[in-house]
């Protein structure tokens, strides 16, 4: 999932998703792409994810863009769900 500057939203989405998705017993891993935030998005990342293993946050070094963030999410090794759920609203298989 790319953010860019979302350091306000980060807990509220998984305070919501987290806890639907257990509800109906998926597993899952959710993956993060900071896109080069100028905010506090990856100090809220990075706490989240000490906290929680299924959450991996991949790094870029500025902004690239939404799409660039989705590959990086998808090539990266942690990725390792069977199908993925993108910011578009789009179930892919790998």
């Amino acid at each position: 999932m790319p953010v860019f500057n979302e350091q306000e939203s980060i807990g509220i989405f998984l305070d919501t998703v987290a806890p639907l998705m257990e509800r109906h017993g998926f597993r899952f891993e959710i993956v993060f792409v900071n896109d080069g935030s100028h905010d506090n998005t990856l100090a809220h990342l990075l706490d989240r994810s000490a906290r929680d293993r299924r959450l991996r946050v991949v790094n870029l070094s500025r902004n690239f863009g939404k799409e660039a963030a989705l590959t990086a999410a998808s090539t990266t090794p942690a990725a390792t769900s069977s199908c993925r759920w993108t910011s578009t609203g789009r179930i892919r298989r790998p």
